[in-house]
């Protein structure tokens, strides 16, 4: 985008961010390193808090090009104590999407020129009830059809990169995004600039207790960045069927004494080959982030605790 010469602003990913356009121009100066709980990965700030402040920076300098928002508390923290609860974190999570799309739809000359494209980081494995290939996808937009209507076209993740492309003017990266099928569909000819109105949270905040099933397992987990702990997974399948009241606290505790198990020798390898996949990308990122802070006189990058204790 910047070699397009197209304008970009970045809000909670360093992965990338210090890569370098053709003429030298460095992506973190396109970054904002003041947004809630830094420009990384950081699931003790709230994503309201995250939303809130992007929403005012854009009442106050409008939006560049493109514009990356990231909103990572649906990760969760597991059961660690003294954090909120998994449910807790996804409400929260939701709850900052509606309070983005609300701030940017109340102001009208944005609202009129604006696509957000919502979609979910690694859907991979999500084991949907259809297919474990399936991911969700919302477009809000004054041209995105209403109504609820959803779409029936085979589409991929390199369909949002298509789109914005095309809508942005600037060539594909690359032959796979060349070929995929844009999301034109879910468009319509005339806009509806009717603002969106934000729900609010479908339910109090609760805390995870010590007590809380795997809150010794959490505490060991790795948070100080994304997706590091494969042992995340089994415990919120073994954490949600437990709330729901399809398995017993006891049954629950058997799954956590046996993740590899419970997650199944395929799904198990995926997480493993994800957290470390992750754990490169980020460390690598985390160590550019370090010497460009120093490079350019800034304070040196606080990287969240890998392991909170309980209050």
């Amino acid at each position: 985008l910047l070699n397009e010469g197209k304008t970009i602003q970045i809000y909670g990913e360093i992965v990338g961010t210090f890569a370098e356009a053709d003429d030298g121009t460095s992506v973190a100066d396109f970054a904002d390193f003041d947004y809630p709980g830094g420009n990384i990965v950081n699931y003790g700030v709230r994503d309201t808090e995250k939303a809130e402040y992007v929403v005012e920076q854009i009442q106050q300098d409008g939006l560049a090009d493109f514009t990356y928002i990231l909103f990572p508390n649906d990760h969760t923290n597991g059961t660690t104590p003294g954090f909120p609860t998994p449910e807790s974190m996804v409400a929260d999570n939701d709850r900052a999407v509606g309070v983005l799309v609300e701030g940017i739809s109340n102001q009208a000359e944005l609202w009129e020129k604006t696509a957000i494209f919502i979609l979910q980081d690694d859907p991979q494995g999500c084991n949907d009830h259809v297919a474990d290939t399936r991911s969700m996808l919302i477009v809000a937009s004054p041209y995105a059809k209403r109504g609820g209507y959803v779409s029936h076209t085979n589409t991929n993740f390199l369909s949002v990169f298509a789109t914005i492309e095309r809508i942005l003017g600037v060539p594909a990266i690359g032959r796979p995004d060349a070929v995929a099928v844009p999301l034109w569909n879910t468009f319509q000819p005339k806009p509806d600039t009717t603002p969106f109105t934000a729900q609010p949270l479908g339910r109090p905040e609760q805390t995870n207790s010590r007590t809380a099933l795997g809150a010794q397992r959490s505490r060991k987990m790795d948070f100080s960045g994304p997706d590091r702990s494969p042992e995340l997974t089994p415990l919120l399948d073994a954490y949600g069927l437990m709330i729901l009241g399809r398995i017993s606290r006891e049954e629950a505790e058997e799954r956590l004494a046996q993740p590899r198990l419970s997650a199944d020798e395929a799904l198990w390898e995926e997480l493993e080959e994800e957290s470390e996949e992750e754990i490169t990308a980020y460390d690598q990122a985390w160590s550019q982030y370090e010497a460009w802070a120093k490079k350019n006189g800034r304070p040196a990058p606080i990287r969240p605790l890998s392991k909170t204790p309980s209050p």
